[in-house]
């Protein structure tokens, strides 16, 4: 090994160290500033139910309704995990789930959705949700 190459590995190693040493603070202030944008944006997390998402990892697409804090939600897990306010956007009243066709539909106003493509008319609001230590949450405002 020659001083060239030689201090190439010395520089690697020092930035290796300095980014092992750096790597909890700089996590820590993440989940800090997390929480003062969560208080900011008025959103509280809330555990969803153990049951709720348990086929999650098989990756088909699979859409449970639940309730959070006296609200209907649908959670939809496939290839991306949502929640999604059960109530038409619209003209208030209730959507269903129709599983045979893979949408979401309102019978008062007549609108689809589709959660696969996005395709569809129908406007359902979103809600956010983080896994954390094991435990789905989803983030409702207060």
């Amino acid at each position: 090994m020659n001083r060239k190459e030689f201090l190439r590995q010395l520089r690697d190693d020092l930035l290796q160290t300095a980014a092992y040493i750096a790597h909890p603070l700089i996590e820590d202030d993440l989940e800090k500033m997390e929480r003062v944008i969560d208080r900011i944006s008025g959103i509280r997390w809330h555990p969803l139910p153990e049951h709720a998402l348990e086929g999650e990892a098989a990756g088909a697409l699979q859409v449970k309704e639940v309730f959070v804090e006296g609200k209907g939600l649908f959670l939809v897990a496939g290839e991306k995990t949502g929640a999604f306010g059960n109530e038409c956007t619209q003209c208030r009243t209730v959507v269903h789930w129709l599983p045979h066709v893979k949408r979401f539909h309102c019978f008062l106003c007549g609108k689809e959705w589709s959660p696969l493509d996005g395709a569809g008319n129908l406007r359902l609001r979103r809600y956010p949700v983080k896994k954390k230590d094991g435990t789905w949450y989803v983030g409702l405002r207060e």
